[in-house]
């Protein structure tokens, strides 16, 4: 799955997409409605695809995500003291817009762990709705997402 995305002509998240990420991070939803329908869904896709990854600390999260957002971009991020991905004659992404980027994929995270907990059928790039405002239906036990307080289950494993 990398190398297709570190080998497209185009970044899926281009120029035009990391300025809406830059300006709105903080805001997910705003962001995804200026990105082209492709875009959001892949996006998601790959949000869930880390949903599902659970157990997992919150550093857990942030290294898969961090080496997501690096093909996504194709542009190196450092992950556990290395920039990602190697010998690919990327530059390296800047820090103000990692800090961004991190902040941005952190709170869509939330929104789609949240959304797929509570059972919901929908979307969370093809609507409007307030995913974080949602309500649990009766009878719904909703697992919080991952804290930074939570061990790491692997703790002293550097792979």
């Amino acid at each position: 799955m990398f190398a297709w995305m570190e080998h497209l002509r185009i970044p899926i998240l281009d120029v035009d997409n990391l300025s809406y990420i830059v300006l709105a991070s903080h805001k997910p939803e705003v962001c995804l409605r200026k990105m082209d329908k492709e875009t959001r869904y892949t996006l998601e896709y790959l949000i869930r695809f880390v949903a599902r990854l659970q157990p997992f600390t919150k550093a857990q999260q942030e290294t898969v995500l961090r080496r997501i957002l690096a093909s996504l971009t194709q542009q190196s991020i450092p992950i556990r003291g290395t920039l990602l991905p190697q010998g690919k004659g990327f530059t390296k992404l800047r820090e103000g817009t990692m800090r961004k980027l991190l902040e941005f994929s952190g709170k869509f995270f939330d929104m789609v762990y949240l959304e797929t907990r509570s059972g919901s059928a929908g979307s969370a790039s093809s609507s409007t709705t307030d995913y974080a405002a949602r309500v649990t239906p009766p009878g719904q036990v909703t697992t919080p997402p991952p804290s930074e307080s939570t061990e790491d289950m692997t703790a002293g494993d550097d792979s």
